[in-house]
């Protein structure tokens, strides 16, 4: 959001009491703030997608205000990219010192006494008898620490949905303060939903829960009959799990079982917290996964270190020396040469490939369906499977 999308002003009234807006900003028409639609979007700081105007100087001051209580939001890339340009803007109009004096103010309001801090400063909101209690604030990065270690040693006590909502604002605060939440990390990724798994996985979660929640050779319990007819859902399309949001109702779900049937006091080695398992690859991991593998035309994914493994000769033979030189640096394979080239061959090159590989003895690390460039979603299916495989949790 920016002024142009605040509507009622609220947010704009807000940070402008916050931030001590300058006369200037306070006194601004809502053109001068806002501008129109006749604006071209080169005077935006975001110009894709048309968001904080600076054409005016008060303008650039709201524009950078906004940003600042919506960095968070923003990819690293876009959020320096917006920011160089709202800089750009500030010294254009000659106010560089009063953006200045704005990130001073935006750094020290996150010291700011609880009372005139927004729902979005407090990792945890929640409603009590009609009373709103706000809870552990998000102020500086001592603070944002302090939730993530809170919230991973006390995760028991909290509902799926809550603690979700409070990994997101951890997640959103730490990329502001640029904090490390160290061995918090994969924990509060995990928990506000960055990962993913297999259908079995899910699949064998579920079943899991029913037999861990059954006391007895009785019936089944209603709560029980439904859990098994979630799993066999996805039995039959086991490619739900990779619909929008999919990976989050069934955290939901499950964990409200765990809680209805009193197992989620048999959390650890046996019974696995569901957060754990729906989002155990994270997507840190994967991209990982994804570094140290080279796909090519044919569908063949191989893993980059083997091509280290090629001697000149073997390239030669194959590919000829302009090929294994442009792979190559002082006579040995470069991997990040391969990894740029290897993906953009053409098929028939890319086949010539295949043959070469095969001739050294290296196997492809999987094979796509069809062919293709790039990673299906069968083949980080089979990395996540892999690397489960590997820590022992198959």
């Amino acid at each position: 959001m920016d002024q142009t999308l605040d509507l009622s002003g609220r947010e704009r009234y807000r940070l402008s009491q916050l931030l001590d807006a300058p006369e200037f900003v306070k006194q601004a028409e809502a053109a001068d703030l806002c501008g129109g639609e006749d604006l071209p979007p080169e005077v935006y700081a975001d110009p894709v997608h048309r968001l904080y105007p600076c054409h005016t100087p008060s303008a650039t001051w709201a524009s950078t205000a906004f940003f600042l209580d919506k960095r968070a939001s923003f990819a690293s890339r876009d959020a320096a990219f917006v920011e160089d340009r709202l800089n750009y803007y500030a010294k254009y109009h000659g106010i560089t010192h009063v953006i200045t004096q704005l990130y001073e103010k935006f750094a020290a309001s996150k010291t700011l006494p609880e009372e005139v801090l927004s729902d979005d400063d407090y990792a945890l909101v929640v409603n009590r008898s009609g009373e709103q209690l706000r809870r552990y604030p998000l102020r500086n990065s001592s603070e944002v620490k302090a939730a993530a270690a809170y919230l991973h040693t006390h995760r028991d006590h909290f509902p799926f949905a809550m603690r979700r909502d409070w990994s997101d604002k951890v997640l959103q605060k730490a990329a502001v303060f640029g904090v490390n939440l160290g061995e918090h990390n994969d924990y509060v990724e995990r928990q506000a939903g960055n990962g993913y798994c297999t259908a079995k996985v899910a699949i064998d979660l579920m079943k899991d829960r029913v037999n861990a929640s059954r006391k007895g050779p009785g019936p089944l319990s209603e709560l029980q009959i439904e859990m098994l007819k979630l799993s066999s859902m996805l039995e039959k399309n086991p490619s739900r799990i990779h619909e929008p949001g999919m990976r989050v109702k069934l955290a939901s779900v499950i964990d409200d079982f765990d809680r209805s049937t009193g197992i989620w006091r048999e959390y650890g080695d046996k019974l696995q917290r569901v957060e754990e398992t729906l989002f155990e690859l994270t997507n840190e991991k994967m991209a990982s996964a994804v570094k140290e593998h080279i796909s090519t035309a044919t569908g063949s994914i191989y893993h980059t270190a083997d091509l280290e493994k090629l001697s000149r000769s073997q390239i030669n033979s194959y590919l000829g020396d302009d090929f294994a030189g442009a792979i190559s640096t002082n006579g040995k394979v470069d991997i990040e040469k391969a990894a740029a080239i290897v993906p953009t061959l053409d098929l028939g090159i890319a086949h010539l490939f295949d043959q070469m590989m095969e001739a050294a003895g290296l196997q492809p690390a999987a094979k796509e369906a069809g062919d293709g460039y790039g990673f299906s979603r069968d083949y980080l299916l089979h990395m996540a499977d892999d690397y489960r495989k590997a820590v022992g949790t198959a």
